[in-house]
């Protein structure tokens, strides 16, 4: 999600419109969303973004904020 230089990266802004409908609400979500994988995942070790997608809340069929993301790591 963010580049080397602590920009959004060319990957995200291709697919921002997944992260909210309006500039403001997808900000947020980058912001928020963007230390998800810190301590974990370094990016300069994915290779490739499997898939993405966001969860569903309990039983419901209404979306939660949360996403998952499967990703190939060297």
């Amino acid at each position: 999600m963010t580049s080397r230089d602590g920009t959004p990266s060319q990957v995200y802004r291709s697919q921002e419109r997944m992260f909210g409908s309006d500039t403001s609400t997808r900000n947020l979500r980058w912001n928020d969303e963007q230390y998800a994988y810190y301590g974990l995942v370094s990016p300069s070790s994915i290779l490739s973004t499997v898939s993405m997608s966001r969860e569903y809340d309990g039983n419901s069929m209404s979306h939660a904020d949360a996403w998952l993301e499967t990703v190939t790591i060297s």
